[in-house]
């Protein structure tokens, strides 16, 4: 869901809709990032669900980073 939604904000080069994306996107890592923490204080931390999480957030960082380069690229 999300790659497709950079992608189409990418080709129609709306910026609003991209800098948009990335504050839904950082709000999501906020998300992410609270329920990595929790499963690493669980007392019964369960590691592959960490490891699953930890997975999603390099994937929110790589989108993140398409998005900030498809921003530049319209302001070039």
């Amino acid at each position: 869901e999300w790659r497709e939604a950079v992608e189409e904000a990418r080709e129609g080069g709306d910026m609003a809709d991209l800098e948009h994306l990335h504050q839904r996107l950082a709000q999501h890592a906020r998300e992410v990032n609270a329920s990595l923490a929790a499963q690493l204080a669980a007392a019964t931390a369960d590691h592959e669900a960490a490891s699953d999480t930890v997975r999603r957030l390099m994937f929110i960082e790589k989108l993140q980073e398409e998005i900030d380069g498809a921003i530049e690229a319209l302001e070039g």
